[in-house]
C-alpha cells in the first residue's frame, strides 16, 4: 500500500469525521473543534457524505441525558475498516 499523502480538502475532512465517529463518542462540538470548522460546515459535510458516499450518521442521546454522540448507521460505499485504519487515529 502506498503511504498516505497529507491531503487537505472536503473529502479528507469527511474521512476524518467518519474516523472520529467510528472510534470515539463525539458530538458536533467535538468534531467542529478538532477540525476547526463551524457547525454549519459540519451539517453541510454530513449531508454531502450521505449524498455522495451513502454514509448515514445518527445522533444518539440516552434517555434522561442532556448530551449524546454520533454513530454511523450505514457506511454506504465506504470500507469501514479502511476508514478506521487510515483516519481513526488522527
Amino acid at each position: 500500500m502506498r503511504p498516505r499523502q497529507n491531503i487537505n480538502g472536503r473529502a479528507s475532512q469527511w474521512m476524518r469525521i467518519a474516523g472520529m465517529i467510528a472510534t470515539r463518542s463525539v458530538n458536533s462540538t467535538d468534531i467542529c473543534a478538532e477540525l476547526g470548522i463551524s457547525r454549519n460546515s459540519f451539517v453541510r459535510h454530513q449531508a454531502d457524505m450521505e449524498r455522495i458516499y451513502g454514509l448515514v450518521m445518527e445522533y444518539v442521546r440516552p434517555p434522561g441525558s442532556v448530551s449524546g454522540w454520533y454513530v454511523i448507521k450505514d457506511w454506504g460505499v465506504l470500507n469501514e475498516q479502511q476508514v478506521i485504519q487510515r483516519y481513526g487515529k488522527l
